[in-house]
């Protein structure tokens, strides 16, 4: 198979493997870490009624949180949330990457495949598949969504362990 054959079974491969990345090394029974988190987090409550509530922390006191869910200010009780997500936002930073390793890549293939001193041609292959990266990196970033448990109620956290 040819370079450009295994580069898109590489890239099949990203685009296939998307699921959710949970770190739960983080999660507490307490439930100071929901009221520590600054607004505008973007969070996912997993609700005791097996709903879940994705949004933007408007806010959080002692006995519930505030997301704005689809322009809404939805109130959610503390008695009610089973376990609060942090959701990463790591589009711009695997784009970022994707660019960069891509680059790296064009400048090697135009200094490879180029004749003579076509600097120009080398720098046009280093943005195009700088380019290729950056749309690589964040599709793969949208389709693996990572998130952080930061509150988790006992009984959920012995349930999940058991």
């Amino acid at each position: 198979m040819n370079c450009m054959g295994n580069f898109a079974v590489a890239v099949l491969t990203c685009m296939t493997a998307g699921t959710s990345q949970v770190f739960a090394a983080e999660s507490s029974c307490d439930w100071a870490s929901v009221m520590a988190l600054p607004n505008g987090s973007e969070v996912q409550v997993d609700l005791t009624t097996s709903q879940v509530a994705t949004g933007a922390l408007e806010s959080a006191t002692a006995d519930d949180l505030i997301l704005v869910v689809a322009h809404v200010d939805v109130m959610i009780s503390r008695q009610l949330a089973r376990r609060v997500a942090l959701l990463a936002p790591p589009v711009m930073r695997e784009a970022k990457r994707g660019f960069i390793v891509g680059s790296i890549f064009g400048a090697l293939v135009g200094a490879v495949a180029t004749k003579g001193n076509r600097l120009s041609w080398g720098a046009f292959l280093a943005a195009s598949w700088g380019g290729l990266g950056a749309l690589i990196g964040a599709i793969d970033a949208s389709l693996h969504q990572k998130q952080h448990v930061i509150y988790a109620t006992c009984s959920a956290r012995a349930a999940g362990t058991a």
